[in-house]
């Protein structure tokens, strides 16, 4: 969809985003720019950048995450942005809405479901920040590519966790 480019400064290098016919679509003003994904639709453009030693998205011209993080990646499996602030995890939709604040020490992702540890219990939520399991697990993780997930409890019991709806 385009190129990063950079200019040099009396403060250093700072890198903006042109599109293939040369239109500048993103300033040269940020420490560090980087695509986050690729779309085929030019007007879907998604760039990490830094500004002040924090980390954000820009969505076209917009930013959707302000620059807060220390670290920022995106999952394209699930079209979410995994954010790290003070070691802390925390999730959000391509549109820039918080799914879930920061504040987990660890998580897998499992298609449409965020499995997440906080205070040493694991919790199973969809990509909405709706909380699906209300048990508490040591731990939680995928079985495979399914709607299926393996927990285990505080007491070294294994049980399955169903995601699918049986209507």
């Amino acid at each position: 969809t385009g190129y990063i480019v950079s200019e040099r400064t009396d403060t250093g290098i700072i890198f903006g985003y042109i599109d293939y016919n040369g239109k500048m679509l993103v300033e040269p003003e940020y420490e560090s720019i980087s695509r986050a994904l690729e779309y085929e639709n030019e007007d879907d453009i998604y760039l990490i950048f830094m500004e002040n030693g924090k980390k954000g998205v820009i969505q076209n011209k917009k930013v959707i995450i302000k620059p807060r993080y220390q670290g920022i990646n995106y999952y394209n499996i699930s079209d979410v942005f995994i954010v790290n602030k003070n070691g802390k995890y925390g999730f959000y939709d391509s549109e820039g809405d918080e799914i879930l604040a920061p504040e987990y020490t660890s998580y897998s992702i499992a298609g449409n479901y965020i499995s997440v540890k906080k205070d040493n219990n694991m919790m199973l939520y969809d990509l909405h920040g709706n909380l699906v399991n209300t048990n508490t697990y040591s731990s939680i993780s995928e079985a495979g590519e399914s709607a299926f997930f393996i927990a285990k409890d505080d007491k070294g019991f294994y049980s399955i966790i169903s995601i699918v709806n049986y209507n």
